[in-house]
């Protein structure tokens, strides 16, 4: 497993957001709230497999669903 680094950032208010990692909830909190002087409402890591990824974030209190991509390359020693 490594660690993937998440900033949740602009435009949160009292809101309640879980973030998925597959079928895991990897992140939950219901009063997320942007700190307007650093733009930033939540800063956590989860633990992630090797390869591909793919983060739901979930907002209940607007209805609002996204999903996040990341892709990893491995390069390997000749």
């Amino acid at each position: 497993m490594s660690q993937l680094a998440v900033v949740l950032e602009e435009g949160f208010d009292g809101d309640e957001v879980a973030v998925r990692v597959g079928d895991e909830i990897a992140f939950s909190s219901d009063q997320v709230t942007t700190r307007p002087q650093i733009g930033v409402a939540q800063r956590f890591t989860v633990d992630v497999p090797p390869g591909p990824v793919v983060l739901r974030v979930e907002v209940a209190s607007r209805r609002l669903e996204a999903d996040a991509r990341r892709q990893r390359h491995l390069v390997r020693a000749a």
